[in-house]
């Protein structure tokens, strides 16, 4: 089973996301960005899904997803984020992120990123 740490700050689009992912089979654990820090210090999930935001506790846990990506056990980590510049992609992905979605997203798009980074398997034909 695929673990998955969202983290998102809004309990309505956190519950709209964890919904989606747990349709796909996936383990979820939803946090608030501060909440998150320690938690990956104790373990790393397979997938790390997180709104994009210039905070330090953001800029803190992509620190955090780097470390454990240079030790061989990094998460995938999707950032989003409604309406981001160009330069806010270009950031995430520098910082570790494996992909960026641009809110609203719906869960169909979330499968086809999720197939992209291998955390999920197209259905034979």
């Amino acid at each position: 089973m695929v673990r998955c740490l969202l983290i998102e700050n809004n309990t309505n689009e956190g519950q709209r996301l964890s919904a989606m992912l747990e349709g796909f089979g996936f383990s979820c654990e939803a946090s608030t960005a501060q909440a998150a820090h320690p938690m990956l210090m104790d373990s790393v999930p397979d997938l790390v899904l997180m709104e994009a935001r210039d905070e330090p506790a953001v800029r803190e846990i992509l620190r955090l997803v780097q470390y454990h990506a240079e030790a061989g056990r990094g998460p995938v980590v999707i950032l989003y984020a409604e309406a981001p510049s160009l330069d806010d992609v270009g950031l995430s992905i520098v910082s570790g992120a494996s992909d960026f979605l641009v809110k609203p997203f719906d869960a169909e798009l979330l499968q086809f990123k999720l197939e992209q980074a291998g955390l999920l398997h197209r259905p034979a034909a």
